[in-house]
């Protein structure tokens, strides 16, 4: 559909031939591995990382995972922790892993995984900050493969923003929540479909009643 049929920020993109569905936060393309509508939940994975060889070749590895706060705010089980590649000193006690990049075409050659805000190991050729689930740390992250799991299975981020409740009563009512103007600044519109008419304040469609002729005579 035409972008204003839609907040910006939360377009889905559906890639047919790969059967994949993404979305992109903050300028980083995520897949999207499940929506719970009633709750407005989305599970996501960082798509540069999960995909074939992304932990040692990273497409953006200096760009940290940062959400949007006016669409969206962290879900339940949610946790950072931060990718060092070809560090020349190590990270610290609280270091959850280290492995090596056995592919010949690999960017890095190894990788420290450690808890965000954790002091900052020196000579990284770079390093990024991702999500994953808390339950994931529990133990260590300490090959390619945990790792790997641990991205794999994504995080739960919430969308909302302030004129979510308008939306839901406009749908509710028959019409299609909608969006126009700036991305900075959007204004929700009501669209709805023939046989309603817009009410005076835009947020929901009220059936249109047409009013019969009088008869001659009490029936």
């Amino acid at each position: 559909r035409v972008s204003e049929c839609g907040r910006h920020g939360l377009e889905l993109r559906c890639d047919n031939n790969n059967n994949t569905t993404t979305i992109v936060i903050s300028n980083i393309e995520y897949r999207v591995l499940g929506i719970r509508w009633d709750r407005h939940i989305l599970k996501i994975a960082r798509e540069d990382l999960i995909k074939y060889d992304g932990l040692c070749s990273p497409q953006i590895a200096t760009r940290n995972s940062v959400l949007d706060p006016e669409l969206f705010a962290p879900g339940p089980g949610y946790a950072n922790v931060t990718l060092f590649y070809d560090c020349q000193s190590s990270i610290s006690s609280r270091n959850l892993g280290f492995f090596p990049c056995d592919n010949a075409g690999s960017t890095y050659s190894n990788v420290s995984v450690g808890i965000t805000n954790n002091i900052q190991p020196k000579g990284c050729s770079a390093n990024v900050t991702v999500p994953v689930l808390r339950s994931s740390m529990e133990g260590s992250l300490n090959s390619s493969l945990r790792l790997k799991e641990a991205l794999n299975k994504g995080v739960e981020v919430q969308w909302n923003w302030k004129d979510s409740k308008a939306c839901g009563k406009c749908n509710d009512s028959g019409g299609a929540c909608g969006f126009f103007g700036p991305a900075e600044n959007q204004t929700m519109f009501c669209y709805c479909p023939f046989m309603f008419e817009n009410s005076p304040d835009d947020r929901q469609c009220p059936r249109v009643v047409s009013s019969s002729s009088p008869t001659s005579s009490a029936q």
